[in-house]
């Protein structure tokens, strides 16, 4: 979390949402690790709007939302989650996130990048350009916003290039 004189700006990324890790030295990563990650995370946010009264909150996520189940199809089989599990997950907790964000009372602005682990190919030589799961997540939190939920959040809608976004504070 970073403050810029009076924006919060939080940079997300790296969920790896799906990947299932043990680890004897830092206990490892799962969904469950990740949920409780970002309860804290919230918490922080919410401890630094209520000290320094920012005007808005900016969030960007960039990169590798998804563990990917193709990115190393020999390993598949000890992903925590499907791909379709993954991008549902992914897609519940940005906007959970978002939400919970709106309710600390100021304007949000989101913006989504994608990462190598968020191509639907695992094979990078075969994959698609934009084929990606951070335009699913990005179209889906656009359709939320049409119907009417998260009304305080300001999406960047970058889905003519996915790879990259624009913002500015304050000039």
């Amino acid at each position: 979390i970073v403050t810029s004189d009076s924006t919060v700006i939080v940079l997300l990324s790296d969920w790896h949402i799906g990947a299932e890790v043990f680890n004897k030295t830092t206990g490892g990563y799962n969904t469950a690790i990740l949920i409780k990650r970002l309860k804290a995370l919230f918490a922080d946010l919410e401890y630094i709007v209520e000290t320094n009264a920012p005007e808005e909150i900016k969030v960007y996520f960039l990169g590798d939302l998804v563990e990917g189940s193709y990115m190393r199809q020999q390993q598949s089989w000890a992903n925590e989650l499907t791909s379709a599990e993954q991008v549902s997950m992914g897609t519940r907790l940005i906007t959970d996130f978002l939400t919970q964000t709106e309710s600390l009372g100021r304007p949000v602005k989101f913006g989504i990048i994608a990462g190598n682990h968020d191509r639907f190919s695992g094979d990078k030589n075969q994959a698609i350009y934009f084929d990606s799961v951070a335009y699913v997540i990005l179209d889906m939190l656009l359709l939320l916003k049409e119907q009417g939920l998260l009304s305080n959040t300001a999406i960047i809608d970058n889905r003519d290039d996915i790879y990259r976004f624009e913002d500015t504070t304050y000039g």
